[in-house]
């Protein structure tokens, strides 16, 4: 068992010493996640939702812009809008 010291910085901040950044694979910037059980205290590498599962999504075919991205959603958004208002009305729903 290997041991590491570091101090408290004034604002609760602690240096994670180098070889154990490696260890665990933490960049800068990255999340680490502080895990209290009956044996202590852990540290672990804490993974984002976005990173976790960013690519089971697939590249869009063709790609597109930011823009064309927004007014998609734009358009998508306000077709459910009104499929809700018309379902509301009781009037016919037409969808894709």
């Amino acid at each position: 068992m290997t041991t590491y010291t570091s101090r408290v910085s004034p604002k609760g901040q602690v240096t994670i010493p180098a070889e154990l950044r490696r260890w665990l694979g933490v960049k800068p910037k990255d999340r680490v996640r502080f895990v209290e059980d009956e044996k202590g205290v852990r540290i672990e590498k804490a993974e984002s939702v976005l990173d976790k599962y960013y690519l089971y999504a697939p590249p869009l075919d063709p790609p597109r812009t930011w823009k064309q991205i927004r007014e998609e959603v734009h358009e998508e958004r306000a077709e459910r809008f009104a499929r809700q208002i018309a379902e509301l009305h009781g009037e016919p729903v037409s969808g894709r």
